[in-house]
């Protein structure tokens, strides 16, 4: 089998948290079991020749001279675009501008909507969305009785991958936590209402993979979720809680929507089509339909 390098620090896959973690540590751990010694982890890049180099997470921190370095050693460069962010423009860089695009072979991208813009570079293109994190299997988690609506990520600059967020706060409770261990730790349950909430054309709607999705899901809960176009390419669209535009007023109805479906056939009808999704989105079976075939092609 060809040789796989993720250009990473190696954690181990209880250490840290967000996409570093479970995009990179939690899979290359999972995949090392299909591709024995076949798969490696790796900052140092003097090392690693005849291989195919996955890019993942912190991609930002690449420059020419490093994609040159693993052109000379002969290796295909595999970039996952996840959270590769211009802190100016609020967007992805500019890949031929900064003339990244003459060193990659292939990209993984979080969605089909991504999927079609990248299509204009003429290279390999596949998608992987985001499993859910693995630590959530082996913590029993509490059954809350009454209805709480939590936010649990990465709020992002001006709040952005959340809109309302103080609103929400000040008018139905809604408990905020921004660090996933603080979550184990602090308020890790089932049977809430999360939420996410969007912006339609920000780089969040378009380009965020699925992650709160997907942790809703694991924590056996509903979520109020904008129409992302990454959680279009999964979510069932007759789920209940699905907003039709990221507007204040809609999360309002919403919101009170919620509240009166709680604990109806409505509220549970949610929950079958998560179940289902949290099938979907454990990382084996993320590994198996995304990441072995991916690994097939090259």
């Amino acid at each position: 089998m060809t040789k796989i390098v993720f250009f990473n620090n190696i954690y181990s896959i209880n250490e840290g948290s967000g996409s570093g973690t479970i995009r990179c540590s939690q899979v290359y751990h999972i995949l090392k079991k299909y591709t024995e010694n076949n798969i490696d982890c790796t900052t140092n890049l003097n090392n690693i020749i005849n291989s195919y180099i996955i890019c993942v997470k912190d991609n930002n921190q690449l420059n020419l001279e490093k994609l040159k370095l693993m052109k000379n050693n002969n290796n295909k460069i595999i970039f996952d675009i996840l959270d590769y962010y211009d802190d100016n423009t609020f967007d992805i860089p500019d890949i031929i501008e900064n003339n990244f695009i003459k060193y990659i072979d292939i990209f993984i991208v979080n969605n089909n909507f991504m999927k079609n813009e990248f299509k204009k570079y003429n290279k390999p293109i596949h998608v992987i969305p985001h499993h859910y994190d693995i630590r959530l299997n082996d913590i029993p988690m509490k059954k809350l009785d009454t209805l709480q609506f939590i936010f649990n990520g990465y709020i992002g600059y001006t709040n952005q991958n959340c809109l309302y967020i103080k609103e929400l706060e000040e008018k139905y409770g809604l408990l905020v936590c921004d660090e996933f261990i603080k979550f184990c730790n602090n308020f890790l349950a089932s049977n809430y209402c999360f939420i996410s909430i969007r912006k339609e054309g920000t780089f969040e709607y378009n380009n965020r993979p699925c992650m709160k999705l997907s942790h809703a899901a694991a924590c056996d809960s509903n979520i109020i979720i904008t129409n992302d176009m990454s959680v279009r390419d999964l979510l069932d669209p007759s789920y209940p809680y699905l907003l039709k535009n990221h507007e204040y007023e809609t999360v309002l109805e919403m919101m009170e929507y919620v509240k009166k479906t709680f604990e109806t056939d409505i509220w549970y009808k949610g929950l079958e089509i998560m179940k289902e999704l949290k099938h979907k989105l454990k990382i084996e079976q993320v590994v198996d339909n995304y990441w072995i075939p991916m690994i097939n092609d090259l």
